[in-house]
């Protein structure tokens, strides 16, 4: 399961947060499109970034934080999603 993700209610959003610099945030992506595979999910719209610490805040890349949402919903039997 990605860092900090979760699924919030039956269609919401499943949540990452991706820490460092922007360089292998696909990283990020591909660990939450896998969590939403394995767990029966659908994507339900655009990916929303949310910049919490970013360059805007600090110069050291290591301390940015980027918050990655996908709207997502169950496909599936009402599972609980795996952890």
């Amino acid at each position: 399961m990605p860092r900090d993700s979760r699924l919030l209610g039956r269609e919401s959003q499943s949540l990452d947060r991706h820490v460092g610099p922007h360089d292998d945030i696909d990283v990020s992506y591909g660990a939450v499109g896998s969590w939403i595979v394995s767990n029966a999910l659908a994507v339900a719209g655009r990916v929303c970034e949310t910049y919490l610490v970013g360059p805007r805040d600090t110069d050291d890349p290591p301390q940015w934080r980027t918050e990655i949402g996908w709207p997502v919903f169950r496909m599936s039997d009402g599972r609980e999603p795996r952890t």
